[in-house]
């Protein structure tokens, strides 16, 4: 692993319980009570990175680090450039479509705006009322993409036990969760009889780093929102899962 990487006591204890963890090929399921938000992929390192966080360190914020944190997860991994590229698939949806909604921002949400402060200003007139059509207080709206699923699954290579009990620290996938979106029924985590990867190299399923091709500049190990480590990839392509076709 690279020498920089970033550590905490509670994080590195769990790793040492990690290396000690037999890996087995699972499935692994999650069902939604609503629909899911996102415009990126859904990786399940990713999302099993922050449900470790939670439950190791208990809250998902860390302090400012030049370098990123070893984040140990029960999965198996092949070291890529110093960090692990973790042996597991990208969340798939199955079933159900895709559609679109929007977020109206609004003036008024602002508590700094002059709309905002009017009743302190008691009988008086305010000198002006800004404008909701153009400018800074223009109200607009947000598109958002959502996917409704029957289910959404994955394949990894890992232990059984240490998924299940991560798992439900997560309460939603997706974006926007705190308005409602993406929340969790509940998860699955059951043996898998099957490849994890493809055998076809036309196809990948998960963003995996490539010099051979074009790539997709991506992140591909947590967190994936770190720019510095994002890589030239090679990203799934396809709306389903694809070892059930």
């Amino acid at each position: 692993m690279r020498p920089d990487l970033a550590h905490r006591d509670p994080l590195d204890a769990y790793g040492a319980l990690c290396a000690t963890l037999p890996h087995t090929p699972l499935r692994v399921t999650v069902q939604t009570l609503t629909p899911v938000v996102s415009l990126d992929l859904l990786n399940f390192d990713g999302l099993l990175a922050k449900a470790m966080v939670l439950a190791t360190w208990g809250t998902g914020v860390f302090p400012a680090s030049e370098s990123p944190y070893w984040l140990p997860l029960p999965l198996a991994y092949t070291e890529h450039v110093g960090l692990p590229l973790w042996h597991a698939t990208t969340l798939f949806r199955v079933g159900g479509a895709e559609g679109a909604t929007h977020y109206h921002k609004r003036t008024e949400d602002n508590p700094y705006s002059l709309l905002a402060i009017r009743p302190a200003l008691g009988q008086r007139r305010p000198r002006r009322q800004p404008s909701t059509a153009a400018g800074q207080y223009m109200n607009y709206r947000i598109p958002e993409p959502y996917q409704v699923a029957e289910y959404w699954e994955c394949l990894c290579l890992g232990h059984a036990g240490e998924l299940a009990r991560l798992l439900p620290y997560l309460q939603g996938i997706g974006k926007d969760c705190a308005q409602g979106y993406g929340r969790i029924l509940g998860w699955t985590v059951e043996p898998h009889d099957g490849p994890l990867a493809p055998d076809d190299t036309d196809e990948v399923w998960r963003p995996t780093p490539t010099t051979t091709v074009t790539g997709v500049l991506s992140g591909w190990t947590p967190p994936y929102w770190r720019r510095d480590l994002w890589l030239p990839c090679r990203v799934p392509s396809l709306t389903g899962p694809p070892w059930a076709s």
